[in-house]
């Protein structure tokens, strides 16, 4: 009988040891999801930024291509292009015009950056979609005039007016 309590004994002994490995390689194998899935979280992260950034142009490393610009503040160039194009212009648009005019700059989110100066900034009213006009065009005929403000661009400086 003794035996038997002896063999019971040492198997008990082995499974015990046997569980103490596995609980350690659960711990460890735990350990590494944790660390896997934190990596994978900062890659997706990063990912979502590159993907932003290359949907609004990427850096401002651009070089100037003209010196229209030259000395003039971004606002004081995204006038002088709302004016010339006498219609609401989306930023892109006003960031591609600012660039081409010589107007310098090494702002890391370029578009982000020109779209909050043109928002705290009383001169421009962001009709939608980061589209922005002159405050000083609200009121006046542009939009019955049948001009270059037509069509949908009409409806929405007309809803932005009310």
């Amino acid at each position: 009988m003794m035996s038997l309590v002896d063999s019971l004994a040492d198997r008990a002994r082995r499974a015990e040891a046997e569980l103490g490995q596995l609980d350690e390689k659960l711990e460890q194998m735990q350990k590494r999801r944790t660390t896997l899935a934190r990596y994978l979280d900062l890659a997706r992260a990063l990912l979502d930024m590159e993907r932003h950034q290359a949907l609004d142009g990427g850096t401002s490393d651009e070089e100037p291509t003209g010196k229209r610009f030259v000395g003039k503040s971004i606002t004081a160039a995204t006038v002088e292009l709302l004016l010339e194009a006498n219609r609401p212009l989306h930023v892109k648009e006003i960031w591609k015009g600012i660039i081409e005019g010589g107007v310098a700059s090494r702002a890391q989110k370029p578009l982000e950056t020109l779209t909050s100066r043109l928002m705290r900034d009383k001169r421009f009213v962001n009709i939608g979609h980061r589209t922005f006009k002159l405050a000083a065009w609200d009121g006046d005929e542009r939009e019955s005039s049948g001009g270059v403000n037509n069509g949908r661009e009409a409806t929405v400086l007309k809803s932005s007016v009310n």
